[in-house]
């Protein structure tokens, strides 16, 4: 009997071969195939996390949000409004029947306060803070602050718009002198300048409206530069009743007419009270009078004038 082996003895089977190759094949195949299911697992990752985040919310403290960008904060607030929308009815504080804020008026305070790059956000003021405001004044009732009427971008765009209408004339004056002559304007026209000027004394008014809205900027240097006209500036011939008070409840004065420049420095003295009183809540009186001359020379300088 020999020991000897045949070398065929070792040699894979068929099969075993071709199983060898159809595994390899399916290596190849896979190595350059991407998982189908990673982007939509990630996905639904991300909107279970955000559910929790929703869910408990107001729980967490104010730190915490310090790692969340504004686009994510503002992503937590679109599902947090639309999970707390009622799902029939109508009026309310939007007008779909909901009754409070969908997130408290402390919550976001708190968060924004501490959290200065999320507190810009237009998504929070359109979906939250507008209805805090709602249920805290409201509308048509007597607490409710005169710069509250509008929403705030909307009453920035109306104080700027008044402003423009002024600034244009300005405008107008400025290519008139540059041709020596006086700027004659229509009785529609004239109309037209001494309602903006009515409809920025009546206008609510506080620092930030002043600084959003440019208007104080505005108001300085059309002053100045009508005060040095060639000829009488169109501010200082066209005349409208004397506004004795200033602010919402303004009303005009019985019979006494002054120009529209004389108008709008008044206006403009009003604000600059206003920055110089807010510029000195809190201080003692012996450094009221100090910080009130230097909030109103603060006021009063303008590097574009």
């Amino acid at each position: 009997m020999s020991n000897s082996s045949d070398p065929n003895d070792n040699a894979p089977t068929k099969p075993a071969v071709d199983d060898a190759v159809a595994v390899s094949s399916k290596k190849q195949h896979f190595k350059h195939q991407p998982c189908s299911t990673s982007s939509s697992s990630k996905s639904s990752l991300v909107a279970r996390c955000r559910a929790v985040v929703v869910a408990n919310l107001e729980r967490y403290p104010a730190e915490v949000f310090a790692m969340i960008c504004e686009s994510d904060w503002e992503e937590l607030l679109r599902i947090k409004h639309q999970k707390s929308e009622p799902q029939k009815g109508t009026g309310g504080l939007d007008g779909t029947g909901r009754r409070t804020p969908a997130l408290s008026e402390k919550f976001m305070r708190d968060v924004e306060s501490m959290q200065s790059h999320l507190a810009e956000s237009t998504v929070a003021d359109t979906l939250i803070w507008k209805d805090c405001v709602e249920f805290r004044f409201k509308r048509g009732g007597l607490t409710r602050p005169s710069a509250m009427l509008l929403p705030w971008p909307l009453l920035v765009k109306q104080v700027a718009d008044q402003a423009d209408v002024l600034s244009l004339w300005r405008k107008k004056e400025d290519e008139a002198d540059a041709k020596g002559e006086e700027l004659e304007v229509s009785e529609q026209e004239a109309k037209c300048i001494t309602d903006a000027t009515l409809a920025l004394q009546v206008s609510p008014m506080n620092l930030s409206l002043l600084k959003d809205s440019g208007v104080g900027k505005i108001l300085k240097k059309l002053i100045k530069v009508s005060n040095n006209r060639q000829y009488k500036s169109v501010f200082k011939r066209i005349k409208m009743p004397a506004v004795m008070s200033l602010g919402a409840s303004s009303q005009p004065g019985e019979g006494k007419e002054i120009s529209v420049l004389k108008q709008l420095d008044r206006l403009l003295q009003s604000w600059m009270d206003l920055a110089a009183s807010k510029g000195v809540e809190g201080m003692s009186n012996s450094g009221k009078k100090k910080a009130k001359g230097q909030a109103a020379e603060q006021f009063q300088k303008d590097d574009d004038i």
